[in-house]
């Protein structure tokens, strides 16, 4: 299955799936005795505060979709170095148009746990039993995150992950990654933050900055430092 063919099947897959969450979302909702999902968070920032718990509760495997791999949620998937030590099976398969721009990634994932494929949605699929995922959006401008255990939903997600992973193709030798100290630059020429600013914030020196914004708008072949975070961490 090549990547182009493959994209009715995930289509169709991630679909379901979103139909899948929806209903378990609104069924706890309506009746919280029910279970088979809980609300981790309305914003992101709430969610990734979970992240740390949930990952001293995983026993075996983080497996994530990621669409939008420039954006640091996506594949913070709690891949520190405890989780290594632990043994557990961390894969990521992100989207073959993201990979146009660098990627935002743990430092602890190494490039061959990281392929391409058509990716839909954003989720992470932990022993194979839960997930997490988007959820309705509760707070403007940001979506709830939700960990379920629905096993009908829990299902679709195993599937999607099967059909996704068997389209998915190495990560070629160009992309590029970013550190996390590299992605707050990179967001901070967004911002317009001289590099004083950022060393400042980062607790490095002004040269370190320096090198590093240099280094970025090569990276991506920017005239302007605005250029160059744009291209890097998109809008």
């Amino acid at each position: 299955m090549t990547l182009n063919g493959a994209w009715p099947e995930v289509a169709e897959r991630s679909a379901h799936l979103t139909r899948c969450v929806a209903a378990a979302v609104a069924a706890v909702t309506a009746d919280p005795g029910v279970g088979g999902a809980r609300l981790l968070g309305s914003t992101g920032e709430e969610v990734r505060s979970t992240f740390e718990q949930l990952e001293r509760e995983t026993q075996r495997s983080v497996w994530a979709l990621a669409p939008e791999p420039g954006d640091p949620r996506t594949l913070h998937t709690a891949a520190d170095e405890r989780s290594r030590r632990r043994g557990l099976d961390l894969r990521t398969i992100v989207d073959g148009s993201a990979t146009q721009r660098p990627i935002a990634a743990p430092e602890v994932l190494l490039r061959h746990q990281i392929r391409v494929a058509p990716v839909l949605l954003q989720m992470l699929l932990v022993d194979e039993d839960r997930i997490v995922i988007d959820g309705p959006r509760m707070t403007a401008g940001s979506r709830s995150g939700w960990l379920v255990w629905d096993p009908a939903t829990v299902d679709a997600a195993r599937s999607l992950w099967r059909t996704t992973e068997a389209a998915s193709v190495q990560l070629p030798p160009s992309a590029v990654f970013l550190s996390e100290r590299q992605h707050r630059i990179a967001q901070g020429l967004v911002d317009g933050l001289t590099d004083g600013a950022m060393a400042r914030a980062l607790g490095v020196s002004l040269r370190t900055v320096a090198s590093e914004v240099r280094m970025l708008m090569e990276a991506v072949d920017a005239r302007s430092r605005y250029q160059a975070g744009m291209r890097l961490v998109g809008s």
